[in-house]
């Protein structure tokens, strides 16, 4: 008896101290896993690697390097987008992109992979208003770093790295606001809006699904509504400041606004809604293939765990006709087709992370932080469908994750509910995280 004492006894000893440890080491040891495995990966593949137009980014910059003006709206694949990011990209060590370029790249990486460490650290000071165990939060933050999509987001040198950042952070200063009113918190949100604003306009997105979880709370909750008419006033403000871009940028050099794409691309949104493209999208979403005309009668999406969505040839397996899948595979390992890892070791990554997305969903109604969050995840997928519509034959343009993905910090504070919790489910969640963390 006395053995068997001193055993439990030495175990309580042991778990204080694992608590005291992650406690005061919390996010030291989340940002060392996550520079660890984010510059093993920008080591290990060529740099422009699963990246989006890369050189049309970096030659934005290279613009603003050498010629010392903006790139003008038809000057390459992404020179419609907003400056702010390629501006911040030009400060850094701006000799090299010249002289090597590779150099250059490789700095801005590096300023990505910050950039995703920040992003965990707000996450973080979200999971702060789910609980106070350090486990729980450990285990959250651990299963986002080491996402394979997450890894990909902040490692290119793309402006939805800084975006996805801005993002998180403008919906957690948004909350702190709807809680308690400060001034300081509403000049950082406004801040906070207006730079991500100005470093691509899928901002808008996070932003437009803050302002209608603030409506929700006014009419249909109906409370914090002074904080949140201050929040929604505070957005408006700031959507404001775009007018001088849009005007004195965009509709002078073309004549255009909103530019989505340059006005040579043959990539432009489809802005005549018809009824068949309605029911094209009906058929994507709810995966009804007799409202999908040019669905060829052979596809079989699940035959690979691919996306195959160019749209050039149609794959057997391609996941263009689906959104549910085409959003579920590029939430996890993004948009490409892989020769290695083996395709059994991706499907494992898709059963825990769908395991995971359900679990986190179980507690999703308990207390108000978590109802947000799903609240805010529903509404992003809401939006990332209805924008489908004006795209509806580029499917990479519009159901790909990353345009959403500021959604990383709902999922880890539902997760972080869940670990919470003494459900048998709380238990399978723990044990799926842990799986995810270490393949």
């Amino acid at each position: 008896m006395n053995l068997n004492k001193m055993q439990s006894l030495n175990k309580t000893r042991m778990m204080k101290k694992i608590n005291l440890l992650c406690i005061r080491h919390l996010y030291t040891i989340v940002i060392s896993v996550w520079v660890i495995i984010a510059a093993g990966y920008c080591i290990r593949v060529p740099i422009d690697h699963i990246a989006d137009n890369f050189w049309s980014h970096v030659e934005n910059t290279k613009i603003i390097v050498t010629q010392h003006r903006l790139p003008f709206p038809n000057e390459g694949q992404e020179a419609v987008q907003m400056p702010l990011y390629y501006l911040l990209n030009s400060l850094i060590v701006p000799r090299d992109i010249m002289n090597n370029v590779i150099v250059h790249i490789n700095f801005v990486k590096a300023l990505s992979i910050l950039y995703g460490a920040i992003s965990l650290i707000v996450i973080g000071l979200f999971l702060k208003e789910v609980t106070n165990k350090p486990g729980p939060k450990l285990l959250s933050l651990l299963f986002i770093a080491t996402t394979p999509n997450f890894i990909i987001i902040f490692t290119m040198y793309n402006n939805d790295s800084l975006e996805i950042l801005l993002s998180i952070l403008l919906s957690y200063l948004s909350y702190k606001l709807y809680n308690k009113w400060s001034w300081f918190c509403a000049i950082a949100l406004f801040i906070t809006t207006v730079i991500a604003l100005y470093v691509k306009l899928t901002a808008l997105f996070s932003i437009s699904i803050v302002l209608l979880l603030c409506l929700i709370e006014i009419f249909c909750v109906k409370k914090h509504i002074l904080e949140t008419q201050r929040i929604i006033i505070t957005f408006f403000i700031s959507i404001l400041f775009l007018l001088p871009w849009l005007v004195f940028n965009n509709h002078k050099n073309s004549g255009q606004l909103i530019l989505l794409c340059p006005p040579y691309s043959r990539e432009q949104p489809n802005t005549n809604i018809t009824v068949n493209q309605i029911k094209q999208l009906i058929g994507i979403t709810c995966k009804i293939s007799a409202l999908q005309p040019n669905k060829p009668n052979y596809i079989n999406e699940w035959d690979d765990p691919w996306p195959h969505t160019a749209w050039y040839h149609i794959h057997p397996s391609t996941k263009r006709y689906d959104y549910w899948a085409y959003t579920f595979i590029s939430s996890i390992i993004g948009d490409a087709t892989y020769t290695n890892p083996s395709v059994l070791y991706i499907w494992i990554i898709y059963w825990i992370h769908l395991i995971a997305y359900l679990g986190g969903l179980v507690k999703a109604h308990v207390s108000r932080i978590t109802q947000l969050s799903g609240f805010s995840i529903l509404l992003t997928y809401l939006f990332q469908i209805l924008s489908v519509i004006f795209f509806l034959d580029l499917p990479h343009r519009s159901m790909t994750y990353r345009y959403i993905a500021w959604n990383f910090a709902p999922w880890a504070i539902l997760y972080t509910n869940l670990l919470c919790t003494k459900l048998e489910f709380s238990f399978i969640l723990k044990i799926c995280l842990l799986i995810g963390i270490l393949i």
